[in-house]
């Protein structure tokens, strides 16, 4: 029960007033104390969540916080002193994060002083990124540029060379033929590579259109067999074709079947022998028409059937293959878009 306010003494209000302060700031201090806690849960949260590696050293290079990323990717532990190889790694790369190799991967590291500067005792907090990934796929586009300029560079040089000697009033009239059509043939191959990295830039773009009709896929794949029984006969090769007797109607792009089904066909015959086998099948299962296209061709190791799909991972112009290797990423690409999927096996 509190005094009526006539019968409080100076003294009683003096420490009225200082027991509310003392409650007052108390419950101050609680509401920072569990605004630091949350934030303290936020920062760990998000630390442990981080793809990137994160740890703290002090001045002495040991250890004193590592979210997981770090303790999975670098192996270190908090008390653990910094590897010596790691700190030459990041002293060597300094606040650039360049790219150097650590236990077989590529890690981009940044550093920054926890401090001022003039603090003898000041720790550094280390930022690593695993950049392994995003190196090979650099590596494979520069492949990829210095592929297709020699695939254009070739068949130009070739041209410019038969051009001149057609210039030649002396050149034989046989010859002049035979020039025309390698000039013709060269001509080809570049409407090719160019009609393939439009394809490639329209479909990831979300340009390349292809309107839906209720089709028959078997006319479909008979019109793509048609296209490539040429190259097949020139090979001496035979084209197997095994389809159902009744109709398969499917709402699809007949002609984003059709490029596809001639990608894998003209595959099977540039890489199986003279004299062998190709063979496309199709068939109807649980609402789904499953088209299947084999060759008895060279094979493939698992390496190359990880990256069939994947841009840039062309084949080098010594192999002696014509084309840019996008035929399988196009096909992809367009069976994405049509809510078809594609499997390989060798």
């Amino acid at each position: 029960v509190l005094p009526s306010e006539q019968g409080i003494t100076p003294r009683q209000r003096h420490m009225t007033a200082f027991l509310a302060r003392s409650l007052g700031s108390s419950l101050e201090g609680r509401r920072l104390l569990a605004d630091l806690r949350r934030e303290r849960d936020l920062t760990l949260n998000v630390l442990n969540n981080l793809n990137e590696g994160v740890f703290v050293a002090d001045q002495a290079g040991t250890i004193t916080l590592a979210n997981p990323a770090a303790e999975e990717l670098i192996e270190v532990r908090p008390g653990q002193r910094l590897p010596d190889q790691l700190r030459a790694i990041v002293a060597a790369a300094g606040h650039g994060g360049e790219p150097a190799p650590w236990k077989g991967r590529h890690l981009a590291i940044r550093q920054a002083l926890l401090g001022d500067a003039q603090d003898a005792g000041a720790g550094v907090i280390y930022v690593a990124r695993d950049v392994t990934t995003d190196l090979a796929a650099q590596q494979r586009q520069s492949d990829f540029v210095a592929f297709v300029a020699h695939e254009l560079r070739t068949p130009l040089t070739t041209m410019r060379t038969l051009t001149s000697l057609l210039a030649n009033q002396d050149t034989p009239a046989v010859k002049r033929a035979e020039y025309l059509g390698v000039i013709a043939s060269q001509i080809e191959r570049q409407t090719k590579l160019v009609r393939a990295l439009l394809d490639l830039s329209r479909l990831e773009a979300g340009h390349y259109e292809m309107p839906l009709d209720l089709i028959d896929v078997r006319d479909v794949v008979r019109e793509a067999v048609a296209v490539c029984q040429p190259l097949a006969l020139a090979k001496e090769q035979e084209i197997q074709v095994s389809l159902p007797s009744s109709e398969i109607l499917a709402q699809t792009s007949a002609d984003g079947l059709q490029q596809v089904l001639i990608n894998l066909l003209s595959n099977a015959v540039k890489f199986t022998d003279p004299g062998g086998e190709i063979g496309i099948a199709c068939a109807v299962a649980a609402g789904h028409c499953r088209i299947r296209v084999w060759d008895r061709g060279i094979g493939m190791t698992p390496q190359e059937q990880q990256m069939l799909f994947v841009k840039y991972a062309s084949h080098s112009p010594q192999d002696g293959r014509e084309g840019i290797g996008l035929g399988l990423v196009i096909s992809k690409l367009i069976l994405d878009q049509l809510g078809a999927g594609i499997q390989v096996h060798s």
